[in-house]
């Protein structure tokens, strides 16, 4: 488990690959480095950078203050995603989760799309939410709406394979009208999945195996997906190389971390904007 951000830590994960079985990696957390392995950097609250070789992708990264509990993208970090600073640069597509303001913010993905020509897959609710802030940009012609009748569809943005799971957001009582969609990527030979705030649903952990089988090399889960249900969902159907625990309060991570450590080994939180991992071969 990772406490601190240090120069350099040499972890060993096992990344489950289809074709291959399980397969030795290391995993490095260094403060800076090139590109030359796979990257997922950490923004804030689930937002994330996966950065390759191949292709880079922004999840639910660009938004402002919410609520203190939970991280938001701090004002540095964003100058470095306005003006494609390391490790911004060469962004391929930018994908919401959905509207909420802890994972999205109009302003500022409009401020983003302004400067970049790069394509924002999210649901009608975000970009509706765009177009309304942005009703007269050019740039609205970048925003890829996901059809919300199709449980899952499929995009490409280059070499980068993109499935958009149509998942049930959590505490449906009172969010029931949220478009939540999670992604399953394929990029640079990797697959990644991100849920977004999906409930623990047998529809949705049927949907979430529809598109991605039953294993992917690195899960990106909100906590609650490592209580319980989820611990047995992940013990019996479904078996992510790594994960990445998002969504976490805080003041409560490193004890979340902490309490976890035993159920899940390859589990990390971050605890810092801008801490990483990279995925070595």
């Amino acid at each position: 488990m990772l406490k601190h951000l240090i120069p350099v830590l040499l972890l060993t994960l096992f990344i489950a690959c289809m074709s291959k079985g399980p397969q030795r990696v290391e995993v490095e957390v260094p403060k800076t480095s090139e590109p030359v392995a796979h990257e997922v950097h950490y923004i804030a609250n689930e937002g994330v950078l996966i950065k390759t070789p191949a292709g880079n992708i922004l999840i639910d990264a660009i938004h402002d203050l919410y609520d203190q509990k939970y991280m938001y993208t701090p004002e540095s970090v964003m100058d470095d995603i306005m003006a494609a600073n390391y490790p911004f640069e060469n962004i391929d597509a930018i994908m919401i989760t959905h509207v909420h303001s802890d994972h999205f913010d109009a302003q500022l993905i409009g401020q983003y799309l302004q400067r970049h020509p790069v394509g924002l897959l999210a649901a009608q609710q975000v970009c509706d939410s765009v177009r309304k802030h942005w009703p007269s940009a050019t740039f609205l012609e970048q925003l890829i709406e996901i059809e919300q009748d199709q449980e899952i569809t499929d995009f490409s943005f280059k070499d980068i394979k993109v499935k958009a799971i149509k998942l049930e957001h959590s505490a449906a009582s009172f969010n029931g009208w949220v478009q939540n969609f999670g992604y399953h990527i394929e990029l640079g030979g990797r697959t990644y999945i991100h849920l977004g705030d999906a409930e623990i649903t047998p529809k949705n952990l049927d949907n979430i195996e529809a598109a991605a089988g039953n294993a992917v090399d690195m899960a990106i889960l909100p906590f609650w997906w490592l209580y319980t249900n989820g611990q047995n969902w992940m013990k019996a159907r479904f078996f992510p190389g790594a994960i990445i625990g998002v969504h976490v309060k805080v003041p409560d991570s490193h004890q979340f971390e902490e309490a976890l450590e035993a159920q899940f080994p390859n589990l990390e939180i971050f605890n810092e904007s801008m801490e990483k991992v990279i995925i070595k071969e």
